[in-house]
């Protein structure tokens, strides 16, 4: 999937096994997933595709899990989800909760205040299980690809073991009760999940595979494509309940081999920018539903798998995953990827994944409370529940906290709320077009019956002039319309999202096109970034100024005068962050024209055709070739290149100054 999305990426999977189940290939399956995330996520190189190891961990959860519930079900005609549900809370709560805190403290005092509120909230997502839906929801906001990736992100796994671990006793029990009265009698526990697994997981395969087609980069992280990999777990626990024949010493051997080699591949051949989860999934999946298959424990080819290291490793994944993440961000941070940064990181994610291993969870795993009584069972869980109950309540106090206001200091908007001051009523209004949408949704504003109607169009470019224009078509009587899709330039070209061809944006584009052609405003104001990459780009550099050119003059034909909003500068890095972290010396975080500027001004699309306009404010955004971060106590910049909706909203008489002489042009 989306590089930004691998990038925040780790695991979260189910700890090892009590010891009554304990297998070795399993443990050693598990070091093999640990050591492709961890060392693809210290950015080794020839592992493009470690973030794979989730894949692993999710087969082995479902297969831990299935076996479970489904064993319970067999032997005694129910499951007791209260108790199913407490042991799962016992053995991931405490160390996460531990992992939680310490990032919370950590990230207070190590990270700029830009990124507390943020954090803040990926905690309370985290702790409350449901990671991965706001980090979908982040992963598909464009204006949140320059912030730093989120301490808690490797969560989203755990988040979604987590709901499958809620879902799969109650459909258990669902479809058990349901086949008990269709066929008039008790089912078999087999058939029971074998039903469920299919009820479940071939929805969630044919899901994440048509998605594929159009993806977008939240669906890395959403439950309903990644719960058929723990069924393809389940279904090898179901073979095992039934007794299914294991095959020959060389029959397994080579299943091993097999799985083995796929689970490698995976690493070595899939990519950031490969369409993923979907077809390729499978790769890895498959390849782990084969090697917990074959069990062998037994088996000569096994034995590099049984060192110690590897047991050790295995045994200890779960810590190790929490802990190893934010380490190697925070390292990353102070040290700016230093090697040797990330190598000690390493090596303290280890030292702690073993105290957190041995004091906690192992502590809680094998707590045993009172001496043995009828009562002692029920009085330990009470506690042990009341425990993870205030300790989970904390850490969600904690990371609220953490969102709270703060001093604003002296600019407006403060910069920790700096990423939250832009046109909401496009990005929490319903004309925001989701990834594979093509529609031309509208928002309108201004005078609704007036007779002077203005278009916006473009990306995120066009709604950071949105304030101010607003301002200005409120002050007139103009209509204003808003017609904008992110990361998606309104051209008649397929541009490139995440390295794949954005098949979903030509089609917008297309649509949006046609519709001025049919119902033609006055004006339209033409917003959009100059980084687009096209598929075909033709001759460079002026692929997409070609493109561009292509559009005004296909809007042109329909008659209405075009303004060109000229390309705004880009920062080095994202403005708030660097006030943030250089509060001393604030004059580093300007830019300078004319490096700050790219060279594509769209000046050549505007002089090549009648009616076109360039609306250039640099003398406002750069005054004497210096562009300001800040003046007159507002902040200017959301990030590198997006204006803040106040200072936007400030520069509506100097954008009517150049609007206004247009709505009157012939």
């Amino acid at each position: 999937e989306a590089a930004a999305a691998h990038r925040g990426l780790t695991l979260a999977q189910t700890p090892p096994p009590a010891a009554g189940g304990h297998r070795r290939d399993l443990q050693a399956l598990r070091a093999l997933a640990v050591a492709l995330v961890v060392l693809w996520h210290a950015e080794v190189p020839g592992l493009p595709g470690g973030f794979i190891g989730v894949d692993v961990f999710f087969v082995i959860s479902g297969f831990l899990m299935v076996r479970l519930l489904v064993g319970e079900l067999d032997r005694t005609g129910r499951i007791r989800v209260g108790k199913f549900l407490h042991r799962r809370a016992r053995r991931l709560l405490p160390a996460s909760l531990l992992v939680l805190a310490v990032t919370a403290a950590a990230t207070w005092w190590l990270l700029p205040v830009t990124a507390l509120r943020s954090v803040g909230w990926d905690i309370v997502a985290s702790a409350a299980y449901v990671a991965n839906w706001r980090f979908a929801a982040i992963e598909v906001d464009y204006l949140a690809a320059e912030s730093l990736p989120s301490p808690v992100q490797h969560y989203w796994s755990l988040s979604v073991e987590e709901q499958f671990y809620l879902v799969l006793p109650l459909a258990l029990l669902v479809v058990a009760f349901i086949t008990h009265r269709a066929r008039g009698g008790r089912a078999g526990a087999w058939h029971v999940g074998a039903l469920t697994l299919l009820v479940i997981g071939v929805p969630s395969l044919l899901w994440s595979l048509a998605q594929s087609a159009s993806p977008d980069p939240g669906d890395y992280f959403n439950s309903l494509g990644r719960v058929w990999q723990l069924c393809v777990g389940g279904g090898v626990a179901l073979l095992a309940l039934r007794g299914a024949p294991r095959g020959s010493r060389i029959l397994r051997s080579g299943a091993l081999l097999v799985g083995a080699l796929g689970v490698v591949a995976s690493a070595v051949l899939i990519g950031p920018a490969s369409i993923y989860p979907g077809w390729l999934a499978l790769a890895p999946t498959v390849a782990t539903a084969l090697l917990i298959w074959a069990d062998g424990d037994d088996l000569a080819i096994t034995r590099p798998g049984q060192a110690g290291w590897v047991q050790w490793l295995g045994d200890r994944s779960y810590s190790v995953y929490l802990w190893h993440w934010p380490l190697l961000l925070l390292a990353g941070v102070h040290f700016e990827g230093s090697w040797l940064a990330r190598v000690l990181a390493l090596v303290v994610a280890l030292a702690l994944a073993e105290v957190s291993w041995r004091f906690v969870e192992e502590r809680f795993r094998l707590r045993r409370s009172g001496p043995p009584s009828p009562r002692a069972p029920a009085r330990g869980a009470r506690r042990s529940v009341l425990a993870l109950v205030a300790v989970t309540t904390v850490t969600v106090v904690g990371g609220v906290a953490m969102t709270a206001e703060r001093d604003a200091g002296p600019l407006t908007p403060a910069l920790a709320s700096a990423t939250d001051d832009r046109f909401m009523e496009y990005y929490d209004g319903d004309c925001r077009p989701a990834v594979p949408q093509s529609d031309p949704l509208t928002c309108t504003f201004g005078e609704l019956e007036s007779e002077t109607r203005v278009l916006v169009v473009g990306d995120s470019h066009a709604v950071m002039w949105m304030p101010g224009l607003q301002r200005v078509a409120e002050d007139n009587g103009w209509r204003l319309d808003l017609q904008a899709k992110l990361s998606c330039a309104p051209v008649d070209a397929t541009v490139l999202l995440n390295d794949r061809p954005f098949t979903a944006c030509r089609a917008w584009a297309r649509n949006v096109l046609g519709g001025i052609g049919h119902d033609p405003p006055e004006l339209v104001v033409l917003a959009l970034s100059p980084a687009y990459v096209l598929e075909s780009p033709g001759t460079e550099p002026r692929g997409l100024s070609s493109a561009l050119s292509g559009a005004v003059g296909q809007i042109r034909a329909a008659g209405p005068q075009v303004a060109l909003m000229a390309v705004p500068p880009r920062f080095a890095e994202p403005v708030p962050a660097c006030l943030a972290a250089h509060a001393d010396d604030p004059e580093t975080c300007r830019a300078y024209l004319p490096s700050a500027v790219p060279e594509n001004q769209w000046a050549q699309v505007a002089d090549s055709l009648s009616g076109v306009h360039t609306i250039d404010l640099l003398d406002q955004l750069c005054p004497g070739g210096t562009c300001l971060t800040d003046a007159d106590g507002i902040l200017r910049w959301m990030d590198s290149n997006h204006l803040t909706a106040t200072y936007s909203r400030s520069l509506a008489p100097h954008l009517a100054e150049q609007l206004l002489p247009l709505i009157e042009a012939p």
